[in-house]
Parts: structure tokens; C-alpha cells; sequence
């Protein structure tokens, strides 16, 4: 299930395509963009250069579902073909979002000439249908940024409310990152209102990929900031004005605590679910798919919501359910090491539960080779409320080992759930508050799963693992 794989690129099988998370045919991908439930599809859009597997003179990628899961490849939405965005190699249709009015889908998207003067525009085009796009005549809809901003101006996310629309857009001061606030009556004429959040000069010089999220109680900033002393994207919950343009903020916090994630974005589908998606990020590393002719892919779909005090969840949406198969549970004895059953393939899902006794080193295994030469660490310390993950023998690829800081169920348990799919890894901890994504890129013959705890006799441990079709 999940999108078709081509397979045959060079003429042979390709070890590292996902089976269910999107992914580019071919060519490369970055950001989702203008994700949007229209007319009964789930639209995901995507940077994308279709010329080679390296980043390129961005186009729109275009991916279409009716379920999360199962995806159709699309006709390239975007195309840079103007003044404003086409250039051999320093221009494009770069990030953008998509909103419904009067029926149609706009796509609002930056479009990018880096010798062009100001070199990054706000634009719009329009579709009836979804699939084909036309770009308005009078673009762009905003030319140049506000006077106290520098001419870095891009990604404008869109959204409507009380018959206003409203969009946020990644800009920055002279070395503080910023998100700036515009408003509109019909999305083609719009007026400035101020600036939403910016750096405290620990935050990053730019913050890219804005995404105004509004919940029951709160709203939440998203941002992308370049340079940040920690985290490479974050939020930023509160409540916005919307006559300042002004967030008050409760909490501040990284989104996602792994090495390959970045350029989030959200939708709100039909059940009124906040749905977003993430680029697994792989800016400062060979990717090994390159050779099969791809590279980049997009998380798992992830369900949001903010509890009282705006801590941002983020949970694996229920669909994902529906590729579970042969399930197997395990109950783990203390002080031992076990082999947990194989997989038929390198996409399968874990839910492990400790409850009890504390423990400092419980150890989970994870595309372990026959030698353990090649292996995946998962190290869980409750004790200290502490998970790492040790990419050190994870096979090709960025290396590197990461940490976060966890907290319990509220009976005191810890749970944690995992998503493999063949050259990634997903986990998420108690009560979905950290996520934590990144790459793997070992052999595709080293499918072995280990369990190993050094816990009292009063610590349980269980284990459910699924196959994932």
C-alpha cells in the first residue's frame, strides 16, 4: 500500500524507497506545500525539481488521496515560467499554501529570482478543479516586503477567518529571524498588520515556512528558523491579535527533536482534524537514494491538538492503523536480552509500554545485521526521563547520536511508539509530546529487532509489534 515505488530505476530493486510514506517518483522533493482538503481529495503539494535528485529550480510536485495513505501522483501543479520566478538556476515557484474560495483552490506561493531586485514576491493562481492551475495576470499580489525587513520574503501560508483571509509570512530584521501578519479581503489585495513573533537572538537569523495553527484554546506559531542555537523547527503557542498582528506567548518549544525534519505544514480535513505533515530533511547529507534517481520524502501524517497549558501533541493519525498485520506482543522479563521476532519486510510499527520500577537502561535494537555490525540504538532511561537515539552504526548516511527529555503517562507509564519504513525512523513519547524523525539508511538485509533491559523484577515491559503493509 502507500504510493507506487518505481522500482527499476538503473535496473535495479531499489532498497530504500518507503512503502507508506510519500515520497517523490523521482527527481527531488522538499517542503509540502499547500496542503488542502478539496472536493473530497487530500491535495499535497511539494517543492520539487523533476530534472535530477538534488535541489533545483523549484516546480510544484503534486500528490492527491482520498485516505492518507494511498497516493496519486499528479501532473506538476507549478511550473516557474514568469518574470518573477524563472531563472536557469537561481529562481522558482518556491513555498506556498492553498486556500478555498468561492469553490476554486488558490495556491499563494513565493516566487524567487535571486538576482532579481526585490528577489522573492508573493503570488497567486487559481484552479477549478484542483489539478490545473493558472497564475493570476496581476502577480505579484505582494511585491516587496515591509521597510524594516530585509529582502528575505517567502512562504506565505493562508488561511480564512470571519470572512477575512489571513496569511503569515518567514522574513527577518537585519539579523533577527520574523513572521509577519497580512490580511485580505479577497486575497488578491492585502494589507500589512505587523509582526506576529520574531527572535530574541538566540532563535535564528530567518524563520522559513510560517504555519498559524488555531485550536480551541490557542493558537500556535510554526516556523523553520535558520541559524537557531536549538532546534531547526519550533513553536510557539498563545493567542494571536488579530488587530496588532501580535502572538502573546505561553510556550515555547522545538516541534520535532530528530535530525530530518523541517518546512512543516498543516491542513484541517473534513472531521475537522488539524493534519500536518513534514519534509524529512536532508539538507547537509548524500542521500543514498540518489543513484534510484530520487531523493526526500514527507513524515507520516500527524494529528495535532494543544493541551490547557498550549503544549503542542502530535499523534500518528488513525488511518496508519489500517496497514497493521500480524500483530505480536511480547511481555519482556527484566534483566535479559531477546531476539523479537522477524518481519517479513522493514516497515512495521512498535508500541512498547514500561511500567513500574524506573529504569536507566532499557535498550530496543532496531535494523540490526546478523554481526550487529549494523544497528539502530533506542536507549530509554526513566530515571532520568531521558530517550537518545544512536545513529552510529545505522549503515550509510549522517551519523550522530540525540536525546530528548520525556514524560510520563499520567499513571506513570512510559510509552513509546515507533514507525519504520525502510529507510526512516519515526518515535513518538508518552502522550505525543516529543516526535523525533530521522533516517536510516543500513543494508536491506539487516531486518533484526533486539530487546535488551537491565530492570528490576518490578519494572514491566510490554511490546507490540506490527508488520506494516
Amino acid at each position: 500500500m502507500g504510493i507506487s515505488s518505481n522500482d527499476s530505476i538503473v535496473g535495479k530493486k531499489d532498497p530504500f524507497r518507503p512503502g507508506y510514506h510519500l515520497s517523490v517518483p523521482e527527481g527531488w522533493m522538499n517542503d509540502p506545500n499547500g496542503l488542502i482538503y478539496y472536493k473530497g481529495k487530500y491535495h499535497v503539494f511539494y517543492q520539487h525539481n523533476p530534472y535530477a535528485p538534488v535541489w533545483g529550480p523549484m516546480h510544484w510536485g503534486h500528490a492527491t488521496s482520498s485516505d492518507l495513505i494511498n497516493w496519486t501522483q499528479e501532473a506538476i501543479a507549478l511550473r516557474p515560467d514568469k518574470e518573477y520566478e524563472i531563472h536557469p538556476a537561481l529562481g522558482g515557484c518556491f513555498s506556498g499554501s492553498a486556500v478555498e474560495s468561492a469553490g476554486k483552490m488558490i495556491l499563494m506561493y513565493t516566487g524567487c529570482v535571486q538576482d532579481r531586485d526585490p528577489f522573492q514576491c508573493q503570488a497567486l493562481a487559481v484552479s477549478e478543479d484542483g489539478y490545473t492551475f493558472e497564475k493570476y495576470s496581476g502577480n505579484p499580489v505582494i511585491a516587496t516586503p515591509p521597510i524594516d525587513c530585509t529582502k528575505e520574503f517567502r512562504d506565505p501560508k493562508v488561511w480564512e477567518k470571519a470572512g477575512m483571509f489571513y496569511c503569515v509570512i518567514g522574513s527577518q530584521s537585519k539579523d533577527k529571524g520574523r513572521v509577519l501578519l497580512y490580511r485580505s479581503r479577497d486575497l488578491y489585495l492585502w494589507e500589512y498588520l505587523g509582526v506576529v513573533a520574531e527572535s530574541n537572538g538566540k532563535m535564528g537569523d530567518m524563520w522559513e515556512c510560517p504555519d498559524l495553527c488555531t485550536f480551541d484554546k490557542h493558537d500556535v506559531l510554526i516556523y523553520s528558523p535558520i541559524n537557531a542555537e536549538e532546534g531547526d523547527t519550533r513553536y510557539l503557542s498563545g493567542n494571536l491579535d488579530y488587530n496588532t498582528g501580535k502572538l502573546s506567548v505561553i510556550q515555547d518549544a522545538m516541534l520535532d527533536q530528530g535530525s530530518n525534519f523541517y518546512a512543516p505544514q498543516t491542513l484541517i480535513d473534513k472531521n475537522d482534524r488539524r493534519i500536518m505533515f513534514g519534509w524529512m530533511r536532508c539538507w547537509e547529507e548524500h542521500m543514498p537514494s540518489e543513484p534510484y534517481g530520487w531523493a526526500g520524502q514527507l513524515t507520516i501524517p500527524r494529528r495535532l491538538w494543544t493541551d490547557d497549558s498550549g503544549v503542542l501533541h502530535q499523534e500518528p493519525v488513525e488511518e496508519l492503523k489500517t496497514l497493521r498485520k500480524n500483530r505480536t506482543n511480547y511481555e519482556l522479563s527484566a534483566d535479559q536480552e531477546i531476539k523479537l521476532s522477524a518481519v517479513e519486510s522493514n516497515r512495521y510499527e512498535i508500541i512498547l509500554s514500561v511500567s513500574g520500577e524506573e529504569v536507566n537502561d532499557l535498550r530496543l535494537y532496531l535494523r540490526c545485521s546478523e554481526d550487529r555490525k549494523e544497528q539502530t540504538v533506542l536507549h530509554i532511561d526513566t530515571k532520568n526521563r531521558k530517550v537518545t537515539l544512536d545513529r552510529s552504526h545505522s549503515g550509510e548516511g549522517e551519523k550522530g547520536i540525540y536525546s530528548a527529555s520525556i514524560e510520563s503517562e499520567a499513571d506513570g507509564s512510559y510509552r513509546f511508539h515507533i514507525f519504520i519504513d525502510n529507510n526512516s525512523l519515526e518515535l513518538f513519547t508518552s502522550q505525543y509530546t516529543v516526535a523525533m524523525s530521522f533516517y536510516l539508511w543500513p543494508d536491506v538485509n539487516s531486518t533484526g529487532i533486539y530487546f535488551e533491559s537491565n530492570s528490576g523484577l518490578a519494572c514491566k515491559i510490554v511490546a507490540d509489534l506490527w508488520e506494516l503493509c
